[in-house]
């Protein structure tokens, strides 16, 4: 096997990303290869990681994104998760993803696809998926593990580019890259597997108000 790290970036990352990384690479045991796929346009930035990997003959694809630290929960506290991607591998499924809050309302990162062909955040917490294995409709590709035969699937079902963020002007909404991709699994009858036991923390930045509190300001760089 020969697991490819996509990650898109603009430039500079944390050292938190840094050494995050360096520990995944260091513990993955198979053959690495790290893509940085740059571009302003994520949905550009992760087509042009996915060429690149299956180019390099990766039997799996990565996603990596820079404001993303993978931890397991152990002793009522997160720590730095050096063997998320072997855990990760381990299942031998199409798509599996770790769980993470998203930056906007720290809620679950997962979406269920509902009878009106659009993803709703789902209803669940955080807890409901922490250290337990679900199947679910899609998540945010924050670090999500896809075996690179999805993508032939997925090109030879007529699907190319893979992603593509878009905007429903009939219901009012936007579909991002990541859930773009997700419906056409959901399409073509493939399900994600969170693995719950890899909790991604985001790394983030805060503004402080002149009344004390804070305010999420922005992605670290």
């Amino acid at each position: 096997m020969k697991i490819a790290f996509v990650i898109a970036s603009h430039g500079d990352v944390s050292l938190d990303f840094a050494l995050a990384l360096s520990y995944l690479l260091k513990h993955t045991n198979y053959e690495a290869e790290v893509i940085v796929s740059r571009h302003y346009n994520i949905d550009f930035a992760r087509n042009d990681g996915v060429i690149a990997a299956l180019n390099a003959k990766a039997s799996h694809i990565l996603f990596l994104d820079t404001d993303i630290v993978p931890c397991k929960y152990e002793d009522g506290s997160y720590k730095i998760f050096p063997d998320a991607v072997n855990y990760m591998l381990s299942f031998d499924y199409p798509v599996v993803s770790g769980i993470y809050a998203s930056k906007k309302d720290f809620k679950p990162a997962v979406y269920d696809y509902d009878e009106e062909k659009i993803f709703v955040r789902t209803s669940k917490s955080f807890e409901d998926f922490l250290n337990r294995e679900t199947f679910v409709d899609g998540v945010g590709l924050g670090f999500t593990l896809i075996k690179s035969e999805v993508f032939g699937i997925v090109r030879k079902a007529g699907y190319f580019p893979f992603f593509e963020y878009k905007r429903d002007y009939e219901k009012q909404i936007e579909i991002s890259e990541d859930l773009y991709f997700f419906k056409i699994l959901h399409d073509l009858g493939i399900r994600v597997l969170l693995a719950g036991k890899v909790v991604c923390l985001h790394i983030g930045k805060f503004k402080i108000r002149p009344d004390g509190t804070f305010e999420y300001s922005a992605l670290s760089d």
